[in-house]
């Protein structure tokens, strides 16, 4: 009796562990990510002539808000830098957002970040304090692991597969 109870649960488990295993590659990953938390992996490539040869300030953010990602999206990468203090103050770091700051030298190799990420995000933005005139803010998938490629005068944010 006893060891056809194992049995059953022992069956139960590898078929939960296979039907997960399986709907990961679904998306079922990014849902799990959306009601549980998590890690969002960020890789990053720095090319040597990088902002004209000079150090990238980066912040990366993943946003709770959905007024706050709104507001975010109408800055550049400027204004961010100028008025990160401001907004702070208004939207304390881990209620409204996350905001993961670092600062890059040409060339750099980049290990692989682990973000952690909160329960229900709602975006992402990714700014980057470039020397040229532009935006230099890209959104991104708060559930999605990224790379971001940091060119000489702008970046791209690319998917990871």
């Amino acid at each position: 009796m006893l060891m056809q109870v194992i049995s059953r649960k022992l069956i139960i488990a590898i078929s939960l562990l296979t039907l997960a295993g399986t709907l990961s590659s679904c998306g079922f990953g990014t849902w799990v990510s959306a009601l549980f938390g998590g890690k969002v992996t960020v890789n990053v490539s720095i090319n040597p002539k990088v902002n004209q040869s000079s150090p990238i300030q980066t912040d990366i953010l993943l946003i709770y808000d959905e007024l706050l990602q709104k507001q975010l999206m109408t800055l550049t990468a400027k204004d961010w830098f100028e008025k990160r203090e401001e907004i702070r103050a208004n939207y304390p770091e881990g209620e409204g957002y996350d905001v993961w700051q670092y600062e890059w030298a040409p060339g750099q190799n980049v290990a692989p970040l682990q973000l952690p990420m909160k329960v229900k995000a709602v975006g992402g933005i990714v700014f980057a304090n470039y020397f040229t005139a532009g935006p230099h803010r890209i959104p991104i998938d708060p559930y999605a692991d990224i790379s971001i490629i940091f060119q000489e005068k702008d970046f791209t944010i690319e998917p990871v597969k």
